[in-house]
Protein backbone atom coordinates (compact mmCIF):
# COMPACT_ATOMS: atom_id res chain seq x y z
CA UNK A 1 0.00 0.00 0.00
CA UNK A 2 2.98 1.97 1.12
CA UNK A 3 4.80 1.73 -2.20
CA UNK A 4 1.15 2.08 -4.35
CA UNK A 5 0.94 6.06 -2.49
CA UNK A 6 4.98 6.43 -3.38
CA UNK A 7 4.55 5.76 -6.73
CA UNK A 8 1.34 7.51 -6.99
CA UNK A 9 2.46 11.05 -5.01
CA UNK A 10 5.69 11.04 -7.74
CA UNK A 11 3.83 10.57 -10.95
CA UNK A 12 0.79 13.52 -9.55
CA UNK A 13 4.16 15.74 -8.34
CA UNK A 14 5.69 15.11 -12.14
CA UNK A 15 2.62 16.04 -13.36
CA UNK A 16 2.83 19.65 -12.36
CA UNK A 17 6.35 20.10 -12.65
CA UNK A 18 8.47 20.56 -15.58
CA UNK A 19 11.34 18.31 -16.54
CA UNK A 20 14.58 19.63 -15.35
CA UNK A 21 13.66 22.86 -14.33
CA UNK A 22 16.36 25.82 -14.55
CA UNK A 23 15.97 27.79 -11.40
CA UNK A 24 17.74 31.08 -11.02
CA UNK A 25 18.68 33.34 -7.98
CA UNK A 26 15.49 35.70 -7.98
CA UNK A 27 13.09 32.95 -9.13
CA UNK A 28 10.46 32.15 -6.45
CA UNK A 29 11.23 29.05 -5.36
CA UNK A 30 9.27 25.77 -6.11
CA UNK A 31 7.28 24.20 -3.68
CA UNK A 32 9.09 21.41 -2.00
CA UNK A 33 7.67 17.87 -1.65
CA UNK A 34 8.66 14.61 0.01
CA UNK A 35 7.19 11.58 0.64
CA UNK A 36 8.45 11.28 3.88
CA UNK A 37 10.07 13.23 6.50
CA UNK A 38 12.37 12.88 9.25
CA UNK A 39 13.21 15.30 12.53
CA UNK A 40 10.57 17.48 12.76
CA UNK A 41 9.11 18.75 15.58
CA UNK A 42 6.75 16.52 17.79
CA UNK A 43 3.43 16.15 16.11
CA UNK A 44 4.13 17.88 12.85
CA UNK A 45 3.91 14.68 10.10
CA UNK A 46 5.03 16.56 7.47
CA UNK A 47 6.56 19.83 5.95
CA UNK A 48 4.43 22.64 5.19
CA UNK A 49 4.82 25.81 3.10
CA UNK A 50 2.99 27.74 6.10
CA UNK A 51 5.70 25.66 8.34
CA UNK A 52 9.01 27.89 6.36
CA UNK A 53 6.74 31.10 5.75
CA UNK A 54 9.13 34.25 6.47
CA UNK A 55 11.78 32.14 7.33
CA UNK A 56 15.52 31.39 5.29
CA UNK A 57 15.42 27.85 4.05
CA UNK A 58 18.71 26.67 3.31
CA UNK A 59 17.28 23.49 1.29
CA UNK A 60 20.15 20.67 0.15
CA UNK A 61 19.35 18.07 -2.28
CA UNK A 62 21.49 15.30 -1.17
CA UNK A 63 22.17 11.37 -1.94
CA UNK A 64 23.04 8.59 -0.21
CA UNK A 65 25.78 7.24 -2.32
CA UNK A 66 26.98 10.65 -2.90
CA UNK A 67 30.54 10.67 -0.84
CA UNK A 68 30.69 14.53 -1.33
CA UNK A 69 27.40 14.68 -0.13
CA UNK A 70 28.39 12.39 3.05
CA UNK A 71 31.40 14.72 3.87
CA UNK A 72 29.14 17.58 4.09
CA UNK A 73 26.89 16.45 6.43
CA UNK A 74 28.93 17.40 9.60
CA UNK A 75 29.68 20.88 8.69
CA UNK A 76 25.26 21.18 8.20
CA UNK A 77 24.42 19.55 11.42
CA UNK A 78 26.71 22.40 12.71
CA UNK A 79 25.50 25.41 10.61
CA UNK A 80 21.49 23.45 11.88
CA UNK A 81 23.26 24.61 15.41
CA UNK A 82 24.45 27.47 14.76
CA UNK A 83 21.47 29.20 13.19
CA UNK A 84 18.13 27.07 14.18
CA UNK A 85 17.78 29.92 16.92
CA UNK A 86 17.69 32.69 14.26
CA UNK A 87 14.82 31.63 11.98
CA UNK A 88 16.80 29.68 10.35
CA UNK A 89 15.64 25.95 8.24
CA UNK A 90 17.91 23.68 6.87
CA UNK A 91 15.64 20.92 4.70
CA UNK A 92 17.87 17.89 3.18
CA UNK A 93 15.84 16.24 0.16
CA UNK A 94 16.59 13.12 -1.66
CA UNK A 95 15.16 11.38 -4.35
CA UNK A 96 15.68 7.89 -2.80
CA UNK A 97 13.12 6.16 -0.89
CA UNK A 98 13.00 5.79 3.10
CA UNK A 99 14.43 2.55 2.97
CA UNK A 100 17.76 4.46 2.30
CA UNK A 101 17.55 7.22 3.53
CA UNK A 102 16.62 6.57 7.12
CA UNK A 103 19.51 4.17 7.97
CA UNK A 104 21.20 6.99 6.21
CA UNK A 105 19.86 10.03 9.08
CA UNK A 106 20.74 7.48 12.02
CA UNK A 107 24.01 6.75 10.24
CA UNK A 108 25.20 9.84 9.90
CA UNK A 109 23.48 11.54 13.18
CA UNK A 110 21.53 14.29 10.60
CA UNK A 111 20.18 16.36 13.23
CA UNK A 112 18.27 18.89 10.84
CA UNK A 113 14.97 18.12 8.78
CA UNK A 114 15.64 15.50 6.29
CA UNK A 115 12.97 13.79 3.28
CA UNK A 116 12.67 11.17 1.43
CA UNK A 117 11.12 10.33 -2.51
CA UNK A 118 11.67 13.93 -3.34
CA UNK A 119 12.86 13.54 -7.13
CA UNK A 120 9.78 15.94 -8.14
CA UNK A 121 11.04 18.50 -6.00
CA UNK A 122 14.70 17.90 -7.43
CA UNK A 123 13.67 17.71 -11.01
CA UNK A 124 11.55 21.14 -9.93
CA UNK A 125 14.86 23.03 -8.72
CA UNK A 126 16.87 21.58 -11.99
CA UNK A 127 19.34 19.42 -9.58
CA UNK A 128 21.72 16.83 -11.72
CA UNK A 129 24.17 16.80 -8.92
CA UNK A 130 25.35 16.13 -5.51
CA UNK A 131 25.24 18.26 -3.27
CA UNK A 132 23.12 21.52 -4.34
CA UNK A 133 22.09 23.84 -1.91
CA UNK A 134 19.62 26.61 -2.36
CA UNK A 135 19.43 29.40 0.28
CA UNK A 136 15.50 30.38 -0.15
CA UNK A 137 14.97 34.58 1.76
CA UNK A 138 11.49 35.17 3.69
CA UNK A 139 9.88 36.20 0.55
CA UNK A 140 10.23 32.41 -0.92
CA UNK A 141 12.66 33.10 -3.74
CA UNK A 142 16.05 31.80 -4.47
CA UNK A 143 18.50 33.78 -3.12
CA UNK A 144 21.59 32.05 -3.84
CA UNK A 145 22.56 28.37 -5.35
CA UNK A 146 25.98 26.38 -5.24
CA UNK A 147 28.10 23.75 -3.00
CA UNK A 148 27.24 23.64 0.83
CA UNK A 149 30.95 23.84 1.90
CA UNK A 150 30.65 28.02 0.72
CA UNK A 151 26.85 28.41 1.84
CA UNK A 152 27.78 30.54 5.14
CA UNK A 153 29.26 33.28 4.11
CA UNK A 154 26.11 33.87 1.98
CA UNK A 155 23.83 33.49 4.71
CA UNK A 156 25.14 35.30 7.21
CA UNK A 157 24.92 37.92 4.52
CA UNK A 158 20.91 36.85 3.44
CA UNK A 159 20.47 36.97 7.27
CA UNK A 160 22.14 41.11 7.40
CA UNK A 161 20.38 41.80 4.03
CA UNK A 162 16.60 39.85 4.32
CA UNK A 163 16.07 39.26 8.44
CA UNK A 164 13.52 36.13 9.13
CA UNK A 165 10.34 37.22 9.97
CA UNK A 166 9.69 35.29 13.69
CA UNK A 167 11.26 32.68 15.06
CA UNK A 168 9.75 29.80 13.24
CA UNK A 169 8.25 26.79 13.92
CA UNK A 170 11.78 24.81 14.56
CA UNK A 171 13.07 27.74 16.97
CA UNK A 172 10.43 26.87 18.98
CA UNK A 173 11.23 23.56 19.23
CA UNK A 174 14.70 23.73 19.79
CA UNK A 175 13.71 26.88 23.04
CA UNK A 176 11.50 24.19 24.29
CA UNK A 177 14.17 21.98 23.92
CA UNK A 178 16.92 24.30 25.64
CA UNK A 179 13.95 25.10 28.36
CA UNK A 180 13.75 21.96 29.63
CA UNK A 181 17.25 20.84 29.80
CA UNK A 182 17.61 24.48 32.27
CA UNK A 183 14.58 23.03 34.26
CA UNK A 184 16.69 19.54 34.65
CA UNK A 185 19.50 21.38 36.38
CA UNK A 186 17.27 23.61 38.54
CA UNK A 187 15.93 20.45 39.81
CA UNK A 188 18.66 19.45 40.77
CA UNK A 189 19.54 22.06 42.32
CA UNK A 190 22.76 22.85 40.03
CA UNK A 191 21.71 26.29 40.34
CA UNK A 192 24.71 27.86 38.32
CA UNK A 193 24.10 25.82 35.06
CA UNK A 194 20.35 26.16 35.39
CA UNK A 195 21.28 30.07 35.31
CA UNK A 196 23.30 29.86 32.34
CA UNK A 197 20.74 27.79 30.54
CA UNK A 198 17.83 29.90 31.28
CA UNK A 199 19.86 33.16 30.47
CA UNK A 200 20.86 30.93 26.76
CA UNK A 201 17.35 29.87 26.27
CA UNK A 202 16.42 34.23 26.73
CA UNK A 203 19.24 35.47 24.88
CA UNK A 204 18.96 32.92 21.64
CA UNK A 205 15.07 32.33 21.83
CA UNK A 206 13.68 35.93 22.53
CA UNK A 207 9.91 35.99 21.78
CA UNK A 208 9.84 32.34 22.34
CA UNK A 209 7.16 30.86 24.57
CA UNK A 210 10.32 29.48 26.25
CA UNK A 211 12.02 32.63 26.29
CA UNK A 212 9.53 34.30 28.03
CA UNK A 213 9.52 30.99 30.95
CA UNK A 214 12.84 31.34 31.61
CA UNK A 215 13.47 34.81 31.84
CA UNK A 216 10.68 34.37 34.71
CA UNK A 217 12.81 31.27 36.04
CA UNK A 218 15.71 34.22 36.25
CA UNK A 219 13.92 36.61 38.17
CA UNK A 220 13.14 34.24 40.28
CA UNK A 221 16.55 32.74 41.11
CA UNK A 222 17.99 36.64 41.54
CA UNK A 223 15.74 37.09 44.15
CA UNK A 224 16.78 34.18 46.62
CA UNK A 225 19.84 35.03 48.33
CA UNK A 226 20.74 31.45 48.77
CA UNK A 227 21.09 30.71 45.29
CA UNK A 228 22.62 33.66 44.19
CA UNK A 229 25.61 32.83 47.07
CA UNK A 230 25.42 29.63 45.29
CA UNK A 231 25.82 30.93 42.15
CA UNK A 232 28.63 33.26 43.50
CA UNK A 233 30.93 30.78 44.94
CA UNK A 234 30.43 28.24 41.90
CA UNK A 235 31.71 31.70 39.85
CA UNK A 236 34.43 32.28 42.12
CA UNK A 237 36.01 28.43 42.26
CA UNK A 238 35.21 28.05 38.57
CA UNK A 239 37.15 31.28 37.56
CA UNK A 240 39.90 30.85 40.50
CA UNK A 241 41.06 27.65 38.94
CA UNK A 242 41.44 28.75 35.80
CA UNK A 243 43.36 31.43 37.19
CA UNK A 244 45.69 29.17 39.67
CA UNK A 245 45.97 26.57 36.75
CA UNK A 246 47.75 29.70 34.68
CA UNK A 247 49.56 30.69 37.65
CA UNK A 248 51.76 27.26 37.82
CA UNK A 249 51.88 26.88 34.36
CA UNK A 250 53.91 30.65 34.75
CA UNK A 251 55.71 29.37 37.70
CA UNK A 252 56.51 26.09 35.75
CA UNK A 253 58.04 27.02 32.75
CA UNK A 254 59.66 30.45 35.14
CA UNK A 255 57.75 33.36 34.58
CA UNK A 256 57.25 34.12 37.81
CA UNK A 257 56.72 37.46 37.30
CA UNK A 258 53.56 37.00 35.20
CA UNK A 259 52.56 34.31 38.00
CA UNK A 260 52.46 36.78 40.94
CA UNK A 261 50.02 38.51 39.43
CA UNK A 262 47.76 35.93 38.72
CA UNK A 263 47.97 34.87 42.59
CA UNK A 264 47.46 38.22 43.75
CA UNK A 265 44.50 38.63 41.17
CA UNK A 266 42.91 35.27 42.95
CA UNK A 267 43.52 37.00 46.33
CA UNK A 268 42.28 39.90 45.68
CA UNK A 269 39.47 39.59 43.68
CA UNK A 270 38.01 36.27 45.75
CA UNK A 271 39.86 36.39 49.09
CA UNK A 272 37.45 33.83 50.97
CA UNK A 273 37.62 31.05 48.02
CA UNK A 274 39.04 28.08 48.83
CA UNK A 275 41.76 28.92 45.90
CA UNK A 276 42.81 32.06 47.83
CA UNK A 277 44.44 29.72 50.47
CA UNK A 278 46.37 28.28 47.70
CA UNK A 279 47.43 31.17 45.75
CA UNK A 280 48.77 32.53 49.41
CA UNK A 281 50.49 29.60 50.31
CA UNK A 282 52.12 29.13 46.40
CA UNK A 283 52.92 33.07 46.22
CA UNK A 284 55.12 32.70 49.62
CA UNK A 285 56.92 30.42 47.92
CA UNK A 286 57.97 31.99 45.30
CA UNK A 287 58.18 35.71 46.88
CA UNK A 288 59.04 34.64 50.61
CA UNK A 289 57.80 37.57 53.18
CA UNK A 290 60.98 39.24 54.83
CA UNK A 291 60.09 37.73 58.40
CA UNK A 292 63.94 36.83 58.35
CA UNK A 293 65.08 40.70 58.58
CA UNK A 294 62.71 41.61 61.22
CA UNK A 295 63.71 38.61 63.58
CA UNK A 296 67.07 39.82 62.81
CA UNK A 297 66.07 43.26 64.03
CA UNK A 298 64.81 42.57 66.71
CA UNK A 299 67.66 40.22 68.23
CA UNK A 300 69.80 42.90 67.75
CA UNK A 301 67.07 45.15 69.90
CA UNK A 302 67.34 42.38 72.72
CA UNK A 303 70.93 42.42 72.16
CA UNK A 304 71.19 46.08 73.10
CA UNK A 305 68.39 45.88 75.84
CA UNK A 306 70.73 42.74 77.20
CA UNK A 307 74.01 44.90 76.80
CA UNK A 308 72.30 48.02 78.31
CA UNK A 309 71.02 46.18 81.28
CA UNK A 310 74.81 44.66 82.37
CA UNK A 311 75.88 48.05 82.26
CA UNK A 312 73.36 49.65 84.76
CA UNK A 313 74.31 46.93 87.01
CA UNK A 314 78.07 47.63 86.71
CA UNK A 315 76.94 51.25 87.33
CA UNK A 316 75.41 50.12 90.38
CA UNK A 317 78.32 48.09 91.57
Amino acid sequence: MKTCMFILAGLLAFAVTPVMADVDVGDEAPKIFAFDWYNLPSGVKELKSSHLKGQIVMLEFWGTSSRASVRSIPHLNELQEKYKSQGVVLVALSRESDSKVKPAIKKYKMGYVVGSGAAATQRAYGVSKFPTTFLIDPDGNVAWKGNPAVVEKELKKLLKDKPVRGKGFLAEKSAKSAYKKAVKHYDKSDYPKAMAAFEKVVREFNGTEAAKKARSKIKKMRRSSRIMNTIKREEADRISSGWLEVARMCTQYGDEEDALKYYDRIIKKYPGAENAKLARIERDIIDPPELEEEDEDEEEEDEDEDEDEEDEEEDDD
